[in-house]
């Protein structure tokens, strides 16, 4: 824990990894429990993390460059007030990215169900493949999203245009203004 930035330190641990400080910046992690990431008043930026256990990263503002991976469990990614962007998620389990703006770039890959969330924003130009449910919402655009899933639903406030959706069973996609421009391969495709 630090009360100031937690930046560039290399962690190596056959335990849990808890790492905490205003803004937590670059270096890495490697746990073999759980890895849990918080910072109070900034940023998480720039850090790659591994672990066997859950990996949790919890920003008060963003999550940009960062790279989280759990083997054995689920990833959760908040940015609090701000927003996620080129950040990369590999989880065992669930995963799970919130925002608080939009999502942007990066890649989200889990066997269990993944959950994206753009509360006030935009999700743009995300990787999404699970073996499981995918669930995209954004309050305005959801763009350029390359979706690979058993199901697929994808929310948009605003406009639903140019993604690319592959799913196994059901594609769902909703938008209050337009669906325009995606291409859908699936066994059942709803568009409203």
């Amino acid at each position: 824990t630090a009360t100031a930035d937690a930046a560039g330190n290399v962690i190596d641990t056959g335990a849990n990894a808890v790492v905490t400080g205003a803004n937590v910046q670059g270096g890495s992690v490697n746990a073999a429990g759980t890895a849990d990431l918080t910072a109070t008043v900034g940023n998480v930026d720039g850090i790659v993390v591994l672990a066997g256990g859950a990996v949790t990263a919890l920003a008060e503002q963003s999550v940009t460059g960062a790279s989280f991976t759990s083997t054995g469990s689920l990833v959760s990614v908040t940015a609090t007030q701000g927003s996620v962007t080129a950040t990369d998620v590999n989880a065992f389990d669930t995963a799970t990215v919130w925002a608080n703006i939009d999502i942007v770039d990066g890649s989200v890959t889990a066997l269990g169900d993944a959950t994206l969330t753009a509360y006030t924003g935009e999700i743009n130009g995300t990787t999404v493949q699970t073996d499981a449910a995918a669930t995209l919402w954004a309050a305005q655009d959801l763009t350029g999203t390359s979706v690979d899933a058993t199901n697929a639903y994808l929310t948009a406030g605003w406009d639903l245009t140019g993604n690319a959706v592959d799913a196994v069973e059901a594609a769902v996609l909703t938008a209050t203004q337009d669906v325009t421009g995606n291409e859908v391969d699936a066994l059942t495709i709803v568009v409203a």
